[in-house]
């Protein structure tokens, strides 16, 4: 798929944007434009990037072999019809993965012909979307699936697994593209520390209940977007609980305490229940009884010790005092090989950060570890798993990886959703050139509202935008435009140079 691009006769096809952090690239393998319908809208972009590419499918080592186990096709192909054993949710691999992908009109049969709940139970490596209006055809889903199962990756424990011991989280207050990058962050800490992870209630997420439809949904939890009951069936060592079941468990019993008095506390008024509710009094009491230490992703990195014991904790001590000692190096196009010594990868993911945020025995021995969201305090994770999360041991590092890669993905109802308006921006890039036969089309992000408050030097001119994007974009092409800015007349000077 090409970046999005329109003729100098045609029209934009506009849609509201979720904003995202910076403007991405366009890739030829997947840039999926997701429009979320029903109870709320809002537009999410995915895509393969080069550094998976590098980092998560090639895994080359340093010797100029492959580690076969791990080695991922880039083939889009191969993620959705596959008849090599480990694909799909059984050991047979002439099961009803096949007959998905050589009739699609045959899932209704696998799903029972009802439709499912969001939180629905479903296959790693495939995308099935009958029971959601489509798309239907192979090549759509091609589209959008970026996941696979790697059978051997579900018996993956981290060297500190204790199903007794917890990880709560306050999740970001902000839009959800900042919601969604510290969700993959807690989510990758839970399983390094070998933690339960315990899910919020439901609650406002801000960005999401800006919409005038009375039925509209105006609180959610994390298994309205993500496969959440799905994750510990799917992984022996990691699990997920709800806080009701956490508070029932643990609070309840008299097994949390002030982690300064040593005093049992239940929580506030004995409620378990706290769907919808003022969440601050539940907040305040997973601070007291949780252990809370500021990990500030701006100046350290969260660094796991490959074993437990003190002796692993001083030994990264000592290689960050040693790496800081090296000189700059600019990895740019020139990143480290996947199983590059210890120091080599700390160098290229620190920055400029001159700490680390250790995993070390006195967190690990705690019941429960809390994440804060007080971003006046620096207690905010607003920053992406891999570059803030560093591991001793390089195949935890790529394990890690492909764990968000290919479990904390989208409910197939939203993927379907999108999968929808891929198809149609390719349906209409055929009919506007019959040479295009692949439906190849153009993506713009261009956000301008809330940057227009935040960040003004960000508002620049469409000639400019046209400028800073000409190389990316093919002339005479479809252009899908992703957007917060309503005024179509903005766009014409795009329009006509392309």
């Amino acid at each position: 798929m090409a970046p999005l691009s329109l003729s100098p006769s045609s029209s934009p096809i506009v849609a509201p944007a979720t904003p995202s952090r910076h403007r991405r690239r366009p890739i030829p393998l997947l840039i999926v434009s997701i429009a979320l319908i029903g109870t709320f809208t809002f537009l999410i972009n995915a895509r393969v990037s080069n550094f998976f590419g590098e980092y998560f499918f090639s895994e080359k080592l340093t010797d100029g072999g492959y580690l076969r186990r791990y080695e991922l096709p880039l083939e889009m192909s191969s993620l959705v019809s596959d008849n090599r054993p480990g694909f799909g949710n059984d050991d047979d691999s002439d099961d009803d993965d096949a007959d998905d992908d050589d009739d699609a009109d045959d899932d209704d049969d696998d799903d029972g012909g009802n439709e499912q709940p969001l939180s629905q139970e479903h296959k790693i490596a495939g995308l099935s979307c009958n029971n959601y209006g489509g798309p239907f055809q192979k090549s759509e889903l091609h589209d959008m699936i970026y996941w696979n199962d790697i059978v051997s990756d579900s018996q993956f424990s981290s060297p500190f697994y204790d199903d007794e011991k917890y990880l709560t989280f306050e999740p970001d207050f902000a839009g959800w593209n900042n919601v969604r990058m510290a969700y993959e962050t807690v989510m990758a800490l839970a399983h390094a520390m070998g933690r339960t992870l315990v899910i919020p209630p439901e609650l406002h997420f801000p960005m999401l209940k800006q919409d005038d439809r009375e039925e509209k949904k105006t609180q959610f939890t994390f298994s309205d977007f993500y496969h959440m009951e799905s994750l510990d069936r799917e992984h022996e060592f990691f699990d997920v609980i709800s806080m009701e079941e956490f508070l029932k468990r643990e609070g309840l019993t008299g097994r949390l305490k002030n982690t300064q008095s040593g005093e049992v506390l239940k929580p506030p008024k004995n409620k378990v229940k706290w769907d919808k509710e003022y969440l601050q009094p539940l907040w305040d009491y997973l601070r007291t009884v949780g252990f809370v230490r500021r990990w500030d992703p701006w100046s350290c990195v969260a660094a796991f010790p490959f074993k437990e014991g003190e002796q692993a904790v001083v030994d990264l001590q000592e290689l960050m005092e040693y790496v800081k000692k090296k000189p700059r190096e600019n990895y740019d196009g020139n990143p480290n090989n996947v199983d590059a010594e210890p120091q080599k990868r700390l160098h290229e993911l620190r920055g400029n950060r001159q700490n680390l945020c250790i995993y070390d025995q006195q967190m690990q021995e705690q019941r429960v570890v809390h994440f804060k969201m007080d971003h006046k305090e620096g207690h905010r994770l607003l920053i992406h798993f891999y570059a803030f999360i560093f591991f001793q041991d390089w195949k935890h590092d790529l394990w890690m990886k492909r764990f968000i890669r290919d479990h904390i993905r989208y409910l197939d109802e939203i993927m379907c959703a999108a999968g929808r308006i891929v198809s149609a921006l390719r349906q209409r890039a055929r009919e506007r050139d019959d040479k295009n036969s692949d439906g190849e089309f153009d993506t713009m992000h261009i956000r301008r509202g809330d940057f227009a408050r935040q960040y003004k030097d960000t508002q620049i001119s469409a000639e400019n935008l046209f400028e800073n994007s000409k190389n990316e974009l093919t002339p005479g092409s479809t252009v899908f435009i992703a957007t917060d800015h309503m005024d179509k007349s903005f766009f014409q000077t795009i329009f006509r140079c392309l």
